[in-house]
């Protein structure tokens, strides 16, 4: 049950009684409520225990995720973009509070300041609300032998994109491969890795995503300017899709080069699933510069046999998502909104990571197979020795004291310096 209450204040002789009950309260408060961080957000210090939490104000307030939807206000459909996050106020007994600062879009392309929106929960429903970003659901037409999946990404993707500088083009593609590859990866039951590439001889050389079993992932784009275009033959020009499937029960990997054949990345995977696996498969994928989402629908061998039509039924009910849909509603809310009529299971959500450890002792082997003539012929040249990881954005530098070390037979000490 939810309660909406209609007024600039929520006094706690009202609000903290029916949170004993299974409500919910939905009110408004003043934009200058003191607002502070949960006492157990903070990370450990030193010292004497604070008694309040750490306050938010208008710096942490900017660094919160953006989510941009369209909401129907007053019978039109209206722009909003929100940000949310747990808190607690005074005024309330410290209860926790889902604080969301709601914005709206103006006339003028505008936005209008933030307005302070509070829903009240019990500490066991505040743990119980569900993660809607960085995760990975997937589900089943039970009645239909059709299987599916949904994946959306918030910090995970920003993580993706930070310090590289990807002009706007070349992040949407890789985004969408982003997705691509994580309902590719989902399906990964046994210890292993999938790597996807998108290579062509356009101004976007090369698109890669790397993903394991426990959907870690990582990945990286190489481009050059212009970019000249917006769909993927225009960007990526003439070029090849590669797949490649590595697990400790295999000979050697799997792998599949195809040409690339489609407008978008979502056509050149139904194109390539079509054609080599013989499962229609639809893809529905979405990028901004704060999320990356995608929706994948499959027909399996025997979907005929179940309805004859419901291929055809469930592919044109998943065209109809839209964008603010898809990058904000909850798995089972946005399910229920495509698909009312069918039978859906959905199954737990899976967690998403960024993985892109430092590896030092790898770098340090590999720099004793290229041997000391070259590495030491690179240190007098440079003054340093500079290994690039391209796919982690990471640089690993060595001095000469580093190389004497790597090739004087002691064992590897701590890294020198990284950048």
């Amino acid at each position: 049950m939810r309660l909406l209450i209609d007024a600039w204040f929520m006094p706690s002789t009202v609000t903290l009684p029916l949170l004993e009950q299974p409500v919910r309260i939905i009110g408004q408060v003043r934009r200058d409520t003191a607002l502070l961080l949960p006492r157990e957000a903070e990370q450990k210090r030193r010292g004497r225990t604070r008694k309040c939490a750490l306050r938010i104000d208008a710096a942490p307030l900017e660094a919160l995720p953006v989510q941009e939807m369209e909401l129907m206000v007053h019978g039109k459909a209206q722009p909003v973009r929100l940000r949310s996050v747990p808190t607690v106020t005074r005024f309330i007994k410290e209860v926790p509070v889902r604080t969301v600062w709601s914005a709206m879009h103006l006339p003028d392309h505008t936005w209008s300041r933030p307005c302070l929106i509070r829903a009240l929960v019990s500490k066991r429903q505040l743990r119980e609300l569900p993660m809607t970003s960085d995760c990975l659901w997937c589900f089943l037409f039970d009645d239909l032998d059709i299987s599916g999946a949904f994946v959306r990404l918030g910090p995970v993707w920003r993580k993706m994109l930070d310090r590289r500088g990807y002009p706007a083009p070349v992040a949407r593609l890789l985004g969408e491969l982003t997705a691509t590859t994580l309902l590719l990866g989902g399906k990964l039951k046994q210890p292993g890795r999938l790597t996807v590439q998108l290579r062509g001889n356009g101004p976007i050389s090369l698109l890669v995503i790397d993903c394991d079993e426990q959907l870690h992932i990582r990945g990286m784009a190489r481009f050059s300017a212009p970019l000249a275009g917006e769909s993927a033959p225009e960007l990526l020009g003439d070029g090849q899709l590669l797949l490649s499937l590595d697990m400790p029960s295999m000979r050697e990997p799997y792998q599949s080069i195809v040409p690339l054949a489609g407008t978008s990345v979502a056509e050149i995977f139904e194109h390539y699933l079509g054609q080599s696996d013989q499962l229609p498969s639809r893809f529905l994928l979405v990028t901004t510069p704060d999320a990356a989402a995608g929706l994948l629908v499959q027909r399996m061998p025997g979907a005929d046999a179940c309805d004859a039509d419901g291929w055809a039924r469930i592919e044109a009910l998943a065209a109809t998502v839209r964008t603010a849909e898809i990058l904000s509603l909850p798995a089972d809310q946005l399910l229920l909104r495509l698909f009312p009529d069918e039978a859906v299971r959905l199954f737990a959500a899976r967690t998403v990571a960024y993985h892109c450890p430092e590896d030092w002792q790898k770098v340090r082997s590999m720099l004793r197979v290229l041997g000391p003539a070259e590495v030491y012929a690179a240190l007098h040249e440079q003054g340093e020795v500079v290994i690039r990881d391209e796919i982690c954005n990471r640089e690993y530098r060595f001095d000469e004291a580093a190389v004497d070390e790597i090739f004087g037979g002691s064992s590897p000490g701590e890294p020198p310096t990284i950048h």
